[in-house]
């Protein structure tokens, strides 16, 4: 117990030196005699100044970020020089292998050490009264990532207690540097945590950096394994999307969402599209969170809908009708295309007013049969009446045509085109129509 406060004090100032990796080896060699106080004792509130940390706070910062790239640490058997693991340098890696000697964690060797005993040894020793929220953040962060539970449990354990403001903007730019190098199942960890700041919405480049590598990434080389890691992934993006989109700013979204909506239009489509190529129940989750992720974006800058051809409308005009995923997927794709709504205040200029027209006028009348599997009749009705003005005569004779209903017709379109026809009413459409 005398000689760790030894081992510990001046660590920081060696930072560098040949010896710094030998005396932190040391180090975590000692680290099994320390008695840890019960959490919340006298004893483990005055650990931290019994230990001297108090009066050495750098070198307890420089022993808690070691720890967090210990926690990372997976040994690579190769004799192969310049060989590292995901979220760590070559450097970092031979600092904790003492130079990438094999026996520094080979349990079987007179000297080696156990890897998994001696992250929970460091894990319980983290938790103690010694460190600081703010120090234990990283290597709890990254100890859920772990593939044993006996890790992992204890860094989900130290996150739920955790203090640590997500509102540091110097902590999550730096999250998000680190997030590029971590194996899948940490970045969905990440994204999870993230999806709870908002000022990590400040950083646009780093999220369109972040989408792009998790939809369309240059190589395959770190992507989650196919199955429950992949779909936890997409999840946790997707979400985060979500997040940004609803708190993000609107200068940082209008240099985002562009790029975010091409994403997530290329993730459905390289899917299969209309028609999906996997029909699994877990696919269409994420498809039906990818429509719902897509109109959630686009309706924050209005530039990506108000296109002349409206190319994004009539693509989800297409997919409600023509997506066969699953039978409860236009719930999310009628929620992307309501998204839009509020884009289309009229008065619409000419060409987008006509091109809409034409548009609601064909899905209001379209026939069930061969590639069309389901109609779009509440979609068209309701566009009508929020984006055609109302002495509009097409949008009139789009809710004339609601009233006059199907055999299967659903009573949401009915009620739509008789609250089009009432407001058309009262605002004069029968005196002065509109002409094509």
């Amino acid at each position: 117990m005398d000689l760790l406060p030894t081992l510990l004090h001046g660590l920081a100032q060696d930072s560098g030196k040949p010896t710094c990796a030998t005396l932190f080896n040391l180090f975590l060699r000692l680290l099994p005699q320390l008695r840890i106080p019960l959490r919340g004792s006298k004893e483990d509130a005055e650990l931290r100044q019994q230990l001297g940390l108090d009066n050495h706070a750098e070198d307890a910062e420089f022993v808690a970020s070691w720890f967090a790239k210990l926690l990372l640490l997976t040994i690579i058997r190769t004799k192969a020089s310049g060989v590292t693991c995901p979220g760590l340098s070559v450097k970092e890696y031979e600092f904790l292998t003492l130079n990438g000697k094999e026996e520094a964690w080979d349990p079987t060797a007179d000297e080696g050490l156990n890897l998994t005993q001696t992250k929970i040894v460091v894990l319980s020793f983290l938790a103690s009264g010694a460190f600081t929220d703010e120090e234990r953040f990283l290597p709890a962060l990254f100890a859920t990532g772990d593939s044993n539970t006996r890790i992992s449990s204890v860094g989900d354990d130290l996150l739920k207690r955790s203090t640590m403001s997500l509102e540091d903007s110097q902590m999550i730019g730096k999250l998000l540097d680190i997030y590029f190098t971590l194996k899948p199942a940490l970045q969905t960890r990440l994204l999870v945590l993230l999806t709870k700041s908002a000022i990590s919405t400040t950083f646009p480049r780093k999220i369109v950096k972040i989408v792009q590598e998790g939809i369309q990434p240059d190589d395959n080389t770190n992507l989650p394994a196919k199955g429950l890691e992949t779909v936890k992934f997409r999840n946790a993006l997707f979400n985060y999307m979500n997040w940004v989109a609803r708190i993000g700013s609107a200068e940082n979204l209008g240099q985002l969402a562009p790029q975010l909506v091409g994403f997530m239009r290329s993730y459905i489509e390289d899917q299969g599209w209309p028609t999906p190529h996997e029909r699994s129940s877990d696919a269409a989750s994420l498809r039906a969170l990818a429509y719902e992720t897509l109109g959630s974006l686009a309706k924050t800058t209005p530039s990506i809908v108000l296109e002349e051809d409206l190319s994004l409308v009539r693509w989800l005009f297409r997919s409600l009708t023509e997506e066969g995923s699953s039978d409860t997927i236009f719930v999310s794709i009628e929620g992307a295309l309501a998204s839009l709504l509020n884009a289309f205040a009229p008065p619409l200029n000419w060409t987008l007013r006509q091109g809409l027209r034409s548009l609601l006028l064909k899905y209001m009348t379209l026939q069930e049969g061969d590639e069309i599997i389901r109609n779009a009749r509440f979609a068209a009705v309701r566009w009508a009446n929020r984006c055609l003005e109302y002495n509009d005569i097409v949008g009139r004779w789009i809710d004339i045509l609601a009233l006059g209903g199907r055999t299967d017709e659903r009573s949401d379109v009915v009620e739509e085109g008789k609250k089009g026809l009432v407001s058309s009413q009262f605002f004069g459409f029968l005196v002065k129509p509109r002409l094509f």
